[in-house]
């Protein structure tokens, strides 16, 4: 089994293959400097508490320093939040991040004034002051913005209880600690050397070409969970209900409403989602059929599905294999694109290799006033260099939403997000399918395009629909088990994989470890991100197409979300958007069973 990317801890990792922080600040001194300095600072927006809509200055000033103060904290909590991520048990980081979230805390506390306030007035005074000070035009958006929520907005007393009351929510964080740092998942014997399993380390297992290995990471860890199924069913359902509560306290039917408010996107869009995936399950099935037979397996288990296709074909790439592979499958994109991408790799932005004490799974975070940041977790196989691929388009586009807007427009929607960084996942397939001169590699690539697709689309659909449920009964203030949860889970997962794939025991705790549903009804953002990457890689070789995408890219928050997705040709209204899709996952699995007999009988 591949050690290479695999450390003790951080000490122990090459430096070249970890970020470089010091671009943000030198020493956490320096942070503390800034950090003290803005906690002086962030009292200095109080002094328009009773004066805010007196007159256009004072409300164009108001919202000058709420924006510089808010672009600070950002800058220092994205510092601290990267800090703590590098080592989940050192309590100087931990201590660090808790620090700028409880100053984040107060200053919406401080700052809960300003939307009521600005609502005590009407639409024409405003509209007055932005003729009398033409540099409010400026916040002409943020101001249509507080108009808009003006029905869920309540009186500055209450957004300020609220802004208290949801500070002492850290039912992520908790979840997250369990699975990285508390839960001791215990030890797989790997070549007669004991290994431990964890968290951030499982998938390693669970793609080794030893069964038994991946039934034991699978049995272990699950088992593991299980002990504290009930503690992460109080924690989720807990966090679920206070987000409920608060919206029904600002007169949202429910939190799913005021998530689809949020987001401007209609509600039909979500439920047609759904069920164009349920009638068309017999595509993701078919991938099970296809493992089942290249595996040469009787019965295929949930244990089977991490574990690589290739027969004979076990390369390992180096990170900088891995780099030129993105470099060069981003070429399509241009050189002001490509150019963004091989600054990420000289500049150390992304934190690569796995030891005991990072936090799991991989993640792109930036702020106004710095460049992004990737965290991953390194093995060296083709889906790590996916994941590289994907977390960079993520990166680009907050580089470019950055760059290209203001501090108000930068900031693109969650609903968008993922249309870059999948994007660049097809890329990439698609660039070693044409360039490769190895066959085996090519039908790596085939295959990993058609998981990268089948899981954002029916796995994420998978997971949208378990949130679904259990809103329904969060919303009719149900109380919900453990064994209901995982009752949820276990009949989605028996319906969305067919009966051709068994489960090994305990594999209905998993729920628990998707910690997306901490942020609710995200998760089928993944499933319309990938419909609109198929659709977007599909027409990037036509140079006007790819002048739009890139617009898109540099577009933050301009425009609503469909009105962007309506610029590049998209509209997820219909269902010929999803069709398209599906087909092009059927097209992939017909070419990598006709490349795979071709290289089997060779």
């Amino acid at each position: 089994m591949n050690d290479l990317f695999t450390f003790k801890n951080r000490e122990e990792v090459p430096e070249k293959y970890t970020w470089d922080l010091t671009t943000k600040y030198k020493s956490t001194k320096d942070w503390e400097l800034d950090f003290n300095n803005l906690k002086n600072e962030i009292n200095s927006i109080s002094k328009y508490k009773n004066n805010l809509v007196d007159n256009a200055d004072n409300l164009y000033n108001c919202l000058e320093l709420d924006t510089n103060i808010s672009t600070k904290l950002e800058k220092l909590y994205v510092y601290a939040y990267l800090k703590h991520d590098e080592d989940l048990t050192n309590p100087e980081n931990t201590k660090m991040f808790m620090t700028i979230y409880s100053l984040y805390v107060e200053y919406s506390k401080l700052t809960s004034f300003i939307s009521p306030t600005i609502l005590k007035v009407d639409n024409k005074t405003i509209l007055d002051f932005m003729k009398e000070n033409k540099k409010l035009n400026k916040y002409k958006r943020v101001l249509d913005e507080i108009r808009r929520y003006k029905k869920y907005t309540l009186s500055e007393k209450i957004e300020k209880i609220i802004a208290t009351l949801n500070s002492a929510n850290n039912a992520q964080e908790v979840t997250e600690s369990l699975l990285d740092s508390e839960i001791k998942y215990g030890f797989i014997k790997v070549d007669n050397k004991n290994m431990e399993l964890t968290n951030a380390n499982y998938s390693k297992f669970s793609r080794s070409k030893d069964r038994n290995i991946r039934k034991q990471a699978s049995l272990k860890r699950n088992k593991s969970l299980k002990q504290f199924q009930n503690t992460f069913a109080l924690n989720l359902t807990s966090c679920l209900k206070d987000i409920n509560n608060t919206c029904k306290v600002r007169s949202y039917d429910n939190y799913f409403q005021a998530t689809m408010f949020a987001d401007k996107i209609p509600k039909n869009i979500y439920h047609s989602l759904l069920k164009f995936v349920n009638n068309n399950l017999h595509t993701f099935q078919r991938l099970i059929e296809i493992r089942k037979k290249c595996l040469k397996l009787d019965t295929v288990y949930n244990y089977d599905l991490g574990v690589e296709l290739i027969p004979k074909y076990d390369h390992i790439y180096t990170i900088e294999e891995a780099q030129d592979l993105v470099t060069n499958a981003t070429k399509i994109l241009g050189s002001e694109y490509n150019e963004i991408i091989k600054k990420i790799f000289q500049e150390k932005w992304i934190d690569y290799c796995s030891y005991k004490g990072k936090k799991s799974g991989g993640y792109q975070i930036s702020s106004y006033l710095d460049n992004p940041n990737i965290l991953m977790h390194y093995q060296g196989k083709l889906g790590d260099i996916s994941t590289i691929a994907h977390e960079s388009g993520h990166a680009v586009h907050s580089y470019l939403s950055n760059k290209y807007n203001d501090e108000l427009n930068a900031e693109y929607t969650i609903f968008i997000a993922e249309i870059a960084s999948l994007t660049n996942e097809i890329l990439l397939s698609n660039y070693i399918k044409k360039n490769s001169n190895n066959k085996k590699e090519k039908l790596s690539s085939i295959y990993n395009l058609i998981e990268t697709i089948s899981d954002n689309f029916y796995g994420a659909s998978l997971q949208a629909e378990f949130e679904y449920e259990v809103s329904k009964r969060i919303i009719n203030e149900e109380e919900i088990s453990y064994q209901e949860l995982n009752e949820i889970f276990s009949n989605l997962q028996k319906k969305y994989y067919g009966k051709n794939l068994k489960f090994s025991k305990n594999s209905e705790i998993n729920w628990c470890r998707i910690t997306h549903f901490f942020s609710p009804f995200y998760t089928y953002k993944y499933a319309t991100g990938v419909t609109c990457a198929c659709y977007v890689a599909s027409n990037i070789e036509n140079e006007e197409y790819k002048e739009k995408y890139l617009n898109f890219l540099k577009s933050g928050c301009k425009k609503d979300s469909l009105e962007l997705l309506e610029d590049i040709n998209i509209d997820l209204t219909k269902e010929e958007t999803f069709e398209h899709t599906v087909k092009l996952l059927n097209d992939l699995m017909d070419e990598f069973e006709e490349l795979y007999k071709e290289v089997n009988d060779e």
